[in-house]
């Protein structure tokens, strides 16, 4: 920010945009000492950290690069406002490791980092195998490997026909929806197989819930809005493995989509319970099974009771 060095409002503008977007933030600063120097040029600088806290509700804490460069007059100040100034670079971020220790869990430790290798995909249908056996819902349905083998017969319209083998499906036109014979449907070319199943009806809102391993941070855990426009909009939050059943239902009240779950101008309200049981359980399995690097769910369908991951990939470590 130096070219807007002294110009409090566009540092403010800088300072608060860049803390939104984070849980707390560190603002490097040394302001010169009184009787040596005019420190008045340091003040828009320290304001506009200020006001970034006040505005986004997020903790910004200005460093001293050396303990000695927040004399106490300063230090005390900013601690009547409401800042809380950290002396020195180590005894930061000794405070900040601190500050990331959940409330009540002293013994919090995120999980260990696994380096990162080749992965290999596994199938929608495989996926959601693995899915309904830890307890998730998942959409009736049956596979096979041509769609002249698929048999829908214990099955209710209207189907989604998905052709296996691809990641992004939509942009593959490997998904059909709403259909009643699916059998004369034309194939879809590099498909690996075929998963037919029942159209889930009734949905309040789509989520996207995915747990992936992380080679610094172990593991995490993100939350967001789901659906084919989920990249586009980016409306997502990110946790830190393990976390707990208050810390995601916590999460999940940051997304812009979060009035849309809570019955925004009349409209149902989602059961944000079963998503929160939801995010447990993939957690559950990443902790289980080491060989799973990543799962995503995306979309998650939450209904007034209950929640079915309609779409789902997992990635194993090669």
């Amino acid at each position: 920010h130096t070219f807007i060095w002294g110009d409090g409002p566009r540092t403010t503008e800088v300072f608060t945009t860049m803390l939104s977007g984070y849980d707390a933030g560190i603002f490097l600063i040394d302001p010169p000492r009184p009787d040596r120097c005019d420190p008045a040029s340091f003040e828009p600088a320290l304001a506009a950290i200020e006001a970034a806290q006040h505005a986004t509700g997020k903790p910004a804490f200005p460093v001293a690069s050396l303990p000695e460069n927040f004399d106490e007059a300063r230090a005390i100040a900013l601690i009547e406002r409401g800042i809380v100034p950290l002396m020195g670079l180590e005894t930061a971020l000794e405070a900040l490791k601190a500050a990331q220790t959940p409330a009540g869990h002293p013994a919090w430790r995120p999980w260990s980092p696994v380096p990162e290798t080749g992965r290999s995909l596994m199938d929608e249908g495989a996926s959601k195998a693995m899915l309904a056996g830890a307890g998730i819902a998942v959409p009736k349905g049956v596979r096979a490997t041509d769609i002249a083998g698929l048999d829908a017969t214990g099955l209710t319209p209207p189907f989604a026909l998905k052709a296996l083998g691809f990641v992004h499906k939509t942009e593959a036109g490997a998904v059909r929806l709403n259909l009643r014979d699916p059998r004369t449907e034309p194939p879809v070319p590099g498909a690996q197989g075929y998963l037919l199943e029942e159209m889930v009806q009734g949905g309040v809102a789509e989520v996207l819930i995915g747990v992936r391993r992380d080679p610094v941070y172990g593991a995490t855990l993100t939350l967001g809005l789901g659906g084919v426009t989920a990249e586009l909009l980016a409306d997502t939050v990110t946790l830190i493995a393990p976390v707990t059943a208050e810390e995601i239902a916590a999460a999940l009240k940051r997304l812009r989509l979060w009035p849309l779950l809570d019955g925004w101008r009349g409209r149902p309200r989602a059961d944000t319970e079963a998503a929160v049981q939801v995010a447990l359980s993939l957690q559950e399995m990443m902790e289980r099974d080491g060989s799973l690097a990543e799962i995503e769910i995306n979309p998650l369908i939450l209904m007034e009771t209950g929640a079915v991951a309609v779409d789902a990939a997992i990635w194993r470590n090669a």
